[in-house]
């Protein structure tokens, strides 16, 4: 999704903002108060369910900019309730995505 948003974010040439909310996302175009998008994949309010019943905690929302930046870092931890792994997400300056 961070990835998804961050190519929506070029593509539109404006700002996309990833709230991330327990096992759901929504991005929003311009700022984190901005327009929420619609689009493949997401139901008629913007929402994306993550698949497996995946937690994601962390944070603060992520924004890309429209040339592929991030304006704010953050960092995610996803959490497979069922064996109780997790990973850490994270999103740099640069707007590279890694799992750590």
């Amino acid at each position: 999704m961070l990835n998804r948003a961050r190519h929506l974010a070029v593509r539109n040439n404006a700002s996309v903002c990833v709230e991330l909310n327990g096992t759901t996302v929504r991005m929003r175009t311009v700022s984190c108060a901005g327009t929420v998008w619609t689009g493949v994949g997401t139901d008629s309010a913007g929402t994306i369910t993550i698949a497996n019943n995946l937690q994601v905690g962390g944070g603060p929302n992520a924004v890309f900019t429209n040339v592929g930046g991030a304006s704010t870092t953050a960092s995610f931890t996803v959490t497979d309730p069922k064996t109780s792994h997790s990973r850490t997400v994270a999103v740099t300056a640069s707007g590279q995505v890694s799992i750590q």
